[in-house]
């Protein structure tokens, strides 16, 4: 499907689910909105989304069913002129919210839950929100950048130096994740706002079920077909190396040049590029000694202390009112103080995960910064 933005932008576009070989339902959704416009002059742009359902059979489609349609439902009902990001994290929270009041309520299939990867195209501009362990890459000169992060015990452990690639690749709980849609009643989203497109960018949105595609792969099949033949390449690849997990994927291609509305902003690169990449070397820095810190206090520490977490804040008004305000910098961009109220709560507990989680994403943020100026 080709999707024309405006006289500078066209957008060509293809998405597919299977089942896999293993497998007798499929519990991932995926969905491209506003469904059917092929115009995206629409005012809130074009939104993409994959989701990876669990909880069993029934259960684990009908959450990345809601997860899918509540999150382009919300978006789209936002007041006008509202911040895309605002929007994005508004309607990802109410899908959570609806996916945990389900799961709470009474049903013969226990909890429901489900992961979420939106991408929304705005203008020149790509947003991101995303929770769980299902990605989206970014294909830009022939490299491949994996946008988001997984929300797995394993890619945790990875990334405070505990586990190396090759131990986490094969570690037999590597798909268990620490952070879903419908598993709490609010939810931490990594929204990530202001990547800039260009001409040849190509955006692929996959669940887990792709796993077994190589990045060269990826890389070879994106570049060199359609979206709908790329689509059925990867998904076919996925079987044949033993298709054990449902397959989703959504592929973009940007094939006009989009117009850009921030000429102003690129004459800086020359002092922003430096700046953004030192401040991406430091906040990774401080969050590797945090999280060494944390796990050399656990180990010395008896094993009934309790993380504290997102519930267990809640009992200090305080505390909550510094952890909200700093979520609120965090949405608005405004990192120095977000940094600066996260580094207060750690001197008060350095063992708040979900601190060291949004200190995480702030650096992954800037790292995308920093790409957007190369």
């Amino acid at each position: 499907m080709s999707i024309s933005r405006n006289k500078n932008i066209r957008i060509n576009y293809y998405g597919l689910s299977d089942v896999g070989i293993v497998r007798s339902d499929n519990q991932d959704s995926f969905g491209q909105f506003p469904g059917g416009v092929l115009d995206s002059s629409e005012s809130r742009g074009l939104l993409f989304i994959v989701a990876d359902g669990m909880g069993g059979h029934a259960n684990g489609k009908e959450a990345s069913s809601m997860a899918v349609q509540i999150t382009s439902d919300e978006y789209y009902i936002a007041p006008p002129g509202e911040d895309v990001a605002k929007s994005l994290s508004h309607a990802v929270q109410s899908a959570n919210a609806a996916v945990f009041q389900k799961s709470s309520g009474p049903s013969d299939g226990g909890q429901m839950g489900s992961t979420l990867s939106a991408l929304v195209l705005h203008s020149d501009i790509a947003h991101i929100a995303h929770v769980g362990d299902s990605r989206i890459y970014r294909i830009r000169d022939n490299k491949l950048l994996q946008l988001t992060t997984d929300h797995t015990k394993v890619e945790e452990l990875k990334r405070a130096g505990i586990l190396n690639t090759e131990d986490a690749k094969n570690h037999p709980e590597k798909s268990v994740l620490n952070r879903a849609l419908g598993v709490k009643e609010k939810v931490l989203i990594d929204l990530i706002s202001d990547i800039i497109l260009r001409k040849d960018d190509i955006f692929i949105l996959c669940t887990d079920g792709l796993a077994a595609v190589t990045k060269e792969e990826l890389i070879k099949i994106a570049v060199s077909e359609t979206p709908r033949d790329a689509c059925q390449k990867l998904i076919a690849l996925a079987n044949e190396r033993g298709g054990a997990d449902n397959s989703t994927v959504q592929v973009l291609k940007i094939e006009s040049e989009p117009q850009v509305k921030t000429a102003k902003k690129r004459t800086d690169t020359p002092i922003l590029r430096p700046l953004l990449l030192s401040m991406t070397f430091l906040l990774f820095l401080f969050s590797m000694v945090t999280i060494y810190i944390a796990f050399d206090y656990r180990k010395a520490v008896s094993r009934t202390i309790q993380t504290v977490t997102s519930e267990d804040r809640q009992n200090d008004s305080e505390q909550q009112s510094l952890y909200n305000r700093a979520q609120r910098y965090f949405e608005q961009n405004r990192y120095e103080e977000a940094i600066q109220a996260y580094q207060k709560l750690l001197i008060i507990n350095p063992l708040d995960e979900d601190v060291i989680k949004a200190l995480n994403n702030i650096a992954a943020r800037f790292k995308i910064e920093g790409e957007k100026y190369e």
